[in-house]
């Protein structure tokens, strides 16, 4: 049976900020930006040598791990799909477009 879809609260936003930068430091990746949203994360990682979709799986892991940790969803429930829109962004400028998106085109903030 598939889990219901899941709303992420400031507190499980917080713990997913958190994961993602941990991991990304712990792999010496660099993060760029982040904005954790109440249904989904948009990201912007520099990983040389890692496929995109391998940075998706270990982050979506590090956060589905700290939630769990933290007792914010019961083991077992899925918090996040399967699938990822990933791309790569090859210049200064794809970077710098792609980090407005992420960090001011999001919608209004969040409690």
């Amino acid at each position: 049976m598939r889990s219901a879809s899941v709303t992420l609260d400031a507190e499980a936003r917080r713990l997913v900020t958190e994961a993602i930068a941990d991991h990304c430091a712990a792999r010496r990746w660099e993060l760029i930006a982040l904005h954790v949203r109440t249904r989904h994360v948009h990201a912007i990682v520099v990983a040389p040598e890692t496929r995109p979709e391998i940075v998706v799986g270990q982050l979506k892991a590090w956060a589905t791990r700290r939630l769990h940790t933290a007792g914010r969803f019961p083991q077992g429930d899925r918090i996040w799909t399967r699938q990822a829109s990933t791309r790569y962004l090859w210049d200064d400028e794809s970077v710098r477009r792609a980090g407005v998106y992420v960090v001011e085109l999001q919608g209004d903030e969040l409690p």
